[in-house]
């Protein structure tokens, strides 16, 4: 396949595996540290989950609504302040749209967008890829060959979990593949009714707390929780991108009530979609990434940045 190009550099950010990767804490890492080198960066994304598939969405300091471009967009978006987002499936029209104000873009969701060149592949691994089938037997997305090929064409990046589940990964990688591990910690909570307001992650600790949430791996957000040493008094889990209606929201009050949580806690992904009906007693937690070494990823976009000049 001829591969379309952009005038100017692409990041990619992508996966393997189905969901629950780290995509969207990444896509958001990079921007950042783009606009701190001084780069002006925009976002191409699909959007997944939105009600029209077809026209083009440009979201600009969060100003849209998850049915317009997506939950994972909108959230993007708000925490990226000027940085713009535009939801489409055709991401080099997306590009050309936005190339008079921005000098580099940021694939979200890319590893399988392989019309679009790219010139820094960044490819987060969870450790389960070579355990799993392809779909729709599996979760896997992609064959391991591709892990195999990964910087033949351009700069490559795996960023593998922090424990041992990615070392039979690494045997698969190309010898001259950069890696990096890494691991999530809690960010600040705070109250859908107040996003003002913040409470630090140790605060959750003894307090009796019910969990809602339509993520692709619930699993790993119970496990945070559960290590900020908070009482999990329950959960309920939803499938992905699946939780937004109002009456979901009942539910999951009358169980907290039922379990007598003093707080439900849910991701920021699925408080975009259920902030306007939400009652007080939800909380949101934002996820954040921790890097080592996490100097590869600076040093390589700076590198990038070097070549395409």
């Amino acid at each position: 396949m001829k591969q379309k190009r952009l005038p100017h550099p692409v990041i990619s950010v992508g996966s393997v595996l189905l969901g629950g990767a780290g995509k969207t804490p990444m896509t958001i890492y990079i921007a950042e540290k783009l606009l701190d080198m001084g780069n002006r960066p925009a976002i191409l994304t699909r959007g997944y989950g939105r009600r029209d598939g077809f026209s083009r969405v440009l979201v600009r300091n969060g100003n849209s609504d998850w049915q317009s471009c997506g939950d994972e967009p909108l959230l993007i978006s708000s925490k990226l302040p000027n940085v713009p987002v535009v939801v489409h499936r055709d991401r080099y029209g997306s590009g050309i749209e936005v190339a008079n104000e921005v000098n580099c873009y940021i694939l979200d969701d890319g590893f399988q967008h392989i019309e679009l060149r790219r010139e820094l592949d960044i490819v987060l691994l969870s450790g389960y890829e070579n355990r799993s089938m392809l779909l729709p037997f599996g979760s896997r997305r992609d064959g391991l060959w591709r892990l195999r090929k990964i910087g033949e064409e351009n700069a490559a990046i795996a960023v593998l979990p922090e424990d041992s589940q990615g070392d039979a990964l690494c045997k698969i990688l190309p010898k001259n593949t950069k890696t990096i591990r890494y691991k999530t910690r809690a960010g600040d909570i705070y109250p859908l009714s107040n996003p003002g307001e913040r409470i630090l992650p140790q605060e959750l600790a003894g307090r009796k707390v019910l969990l809602a949430a339509g993520i692709a791996r619930p699993g790993r957000f119970l496990e945070l929780v559960n290590s900020l040493d908070a009482d999990v008094v329950g959960h309920i889990f939803f499938r992905d991108h699946r939780f937004f209606l109002p009456a979901q929201v009942r539910l999951v009050e009358r169980e907290a009530r039922r379990r007598g949580a003093e707080i439900i806690l849910t991701t920021e992904k699925d408080a975009v979609k259920i902030q306007k009906f939400a009652t007080q007693g939800f909380y949101a937690i934002s996820i954040e990434l921790v890097l080592s070494p996490e100097g590869i990823i600076l040093d390589e976009l700076g590198r990038l940045f070097s070549r395409w000049a």
